[in-house]
């Protein structure tokens, strides 16, 4: 009888809760605005879900208490996961699932460090945070804080604005990148190019991926024209102040959003740019990885969000639902590994080694991809018996070179003949990059990564300075050594298979891994026609005065010389811009330019 009530009393409750939650967020007459938010099923729920469903089966109750306890459990479910997520902003109240919040109770209404809008109540430890994907989204915000006056809303509204009113701009426009300072990265190189502070740099992105947006920076006088302008159009809109002799940085992200279109003769239909340009400095080897197909990356998303794994978790695979293919450039000799050698070039690089004899017979009595995949699942103990004797003799070869590179400056133009040992010949030798790997990667003989194996299996190939390769889908790939300019989807969608400490998804790596034999396809100096559908590259050696048709949004990245860029803005007035090494730029649509000076340039347009 006691458990009846019990029930009784939880359904009633659960029932009185959801008619509020769906009472505090309706829409009505009132609603100025409507922030939606991202579903989740909360780990409480699911615990809550599977303990009273398997007390109902294991537990001896009347079919009426087991039917008044599935009623509330799926009310509970309904409550969590299926009912309205959003916030409802009304003329006097902010409308959240527990209830309506005095205007004057936002505490915090800002825009954080992503561009995503954090809305925190006066007394409450939850932050709301909403992440917008839209011109839609961009303008909800925008009225939330012009039209309420809420929480930071001058902060936001001068944010917001100052990209709605520059989407408008057109011309060149500074880009500055995000550093990445990755463990692999180089010590001094990009810092200095940079005229930063010593730092180790890995990567610079120049784009709009979320976990790196690029910003420009536009002149103060440009942008007092356009906010005249904006408000000769618009009078009712609170003004925003603006200073000629400024000049002013505005997420490039925001700036997509607001109109700045990306190819020429389309409006805008987008708020992110599809394709992510970076500079890499890789002075040891990056983890063996793969990048999947957009099929694959969106259900992969989709799944890793119903498990309610963080973005920012370590096990976290899926970033975003968008493939990536990558075009890497080199800028110095390069050296990196891409897709399986055929079978008889793989027992040609373990021949004529003893202490290798038995993973010689393995892959030789298997089918190659076979002989891979039960390579990659071996034990630790079964790693050290395959490889611990060779790597002994390959480390009292190589470990003199190795230990003089890894105290060098600059491992990457290291070119210091060692005895007999020549540095050019170390770097196409599968040998010294198993020794450097193990000696950079710190490990012991007890604790190989699987990715060793690696050196043998794919092929090693050596790029010289403006030659370039295109990783597809699924194609196993690692950076070993060198610098280069890297265009690819806008993505950071990585499946690891060795080579690292981060999270390996064996199974998920396993299953997606192209195992077919490839010969790589160098591209030569200039020659940069890609099957990619996203971005079209360019490399160009500009002349004083030289012309060029910018028909599509592009970066620019000046890797060598200095100039100016010249061009008509967007009342066909004359401007231009100055650049040197190691500048980004960012060019709009259907801009004429003309270069004055010498320099070589790489271009990615959107394609």
């Amino acid at each position: 009888m006691f458990t009846k009530i019990l029930f009784i009393v939880c359904l009633v409750i659960a029932i009185f809760a959801d008619y509020r939650t769906n009472k505090y967020l309706k829409i009505t007459d009132k609603t100025r605005a409507v922030i939606n938010l991202k579903r989740k099923l909360h780990i409480p729920t699911i615990i809550f879900a599977l303990l009273t469903g398997y007390g109902l089966v294991v537990g001896e109750y009347d079919v009426f208490t087991q039917s008044l306890a599935l009623v509330f459990l799926l009310v509970v479910i309904k409550i969590s996961y299926f009912n309205p997520k959003r916030i409802v902003v009304n003329t006097n109240n902010v409308a959240i699932s527990f209830g309506e919040v005095p205007l004057e109770a936002i505490s915090v209404f800002t825009v954080g460090p992503k561009g995503e809008l954090i809305i925190q109540v006066s007394g409450l430890n939850r932050v709301f945070k909403f992440m917008p994907r839209s011109k839609e989204d961009y303008d909800t915000i925008l009225y939330c804080a012009e039209q309420l006056n809420i929480g930071n809303a001058r902060e936001v509204i001068q944010k917001h604005r100052l990209a709605q009113i520059a989407a408008n701009a057109r011309g060149a426009f500074r880009l500055h990148g995000v550093i990445k300072d990755y463990d692999w990265g180089g010590k001094h190189y990009l810092a200095q190019e940079l005229k930063l502070p010593e730092q180790q740099i890995a990567e610079i992105w120049y784009g709009t991926h979320p976990q790196g947006q690029g910003s420009l920076t536009i002149s103060g006088e440009q942008v007092a024209e356009l906010t005249k302008r904006f408000y000769n159009e618009n009078p009712g809109q609170d003004p925003i102040e603006v200073d000629p002799t400024q000049d002013y940085n505005v997420l490039l992200n925001y700036n997509l959003a607001y109109g700045q279109p990306l190819r020429a003769g389309e409006e805008s239909k987008a708020d992110a740019l599809p394709f992510l340009f970076k500079i890499l400095d890789v002075a040891r080897p990056l983890s063996i990885q793969i990048h999947p197909d957009k099929e694959t990356a969106a259900q992969g998303f989709v799944q890793e969000e119903k498990l309610k794994i963080e973005l920012s978790s370590a096990k976290r695979t899926f970033k975003d639902k968008n493939h990536k293919p990558e075009f890497g450039m080199a800028l110095t000799p390069m050296y990196l590994l891409h897709g399986f050698a055929p079978k008889e070039q793989v027992l040609a690089k373990l021949a004529h080694k003893p202490a290798l004899t038995q993973l010689r017979e393995f892959i030789e009595q298997r089918d190659l991809a076979q002989a891979y995949k039960e390579l990659f699942t071996k034990s630790k103990a079964e790693l050290k018996d395959l490889l611990a004797s060779h790597l002994d003799t390959v480390l009292e070869l190589y470990d003199p070179l190795i230990e003089r590179q890894l105290e060098a400056q600059d491992i990457v133009t290291y070119q210091e003949e060692h005895d007999v040992l020549n540095v050019e010949q170390a770097n196409l030798d599968p040998d010294y990059w198993l020794a450097f790997t193990y000696k950079s990667l710190c490990m012991t003989p007890d604790d190989l990564d699987v990715g060793l194996i690696s050196f043998y299996f794919f092929n090693l190939v050596k790029l010289e300075a403006y030659q370039g390769i295109y990783q597809q889908a699924n194609v196993p790939h690692a950076y070993l050594r060198g610098r280069l300019v890297e265009v690819m989807a806008n993505s950071d969608n990585v499946v690891r298979g060795g080579l690292t400490n981060k999270h390996i998804n064996t199974e998920l790596y396993l299953r997606l891994v192209d195992t077919t034999p490839v010969t790589p396809k160098v591209y030569a100096q200039g020659d940069y026609t890609l099957p990619s559908e996203e971005f079209t590259y360019e490399l160009i050696d500009f002349t004083d005065g030289q012309g060029y048709q910018n028909n599509n949004a592009s970066i620019w990245y000046v890797l060598e010389g200095k100039g100016t860029i010249e061009f008509f803005d967007q009342n066909r007035v004359a401007n231009k811009l100055e650049v040197q090494a190691n500048q980004a730029v960012f060019v709009s649509v259907e801009r004429t330019i003309k270069f004055t000076g010498q320099a070589k340039v790489v271009i990615a347009s959107v394609k």
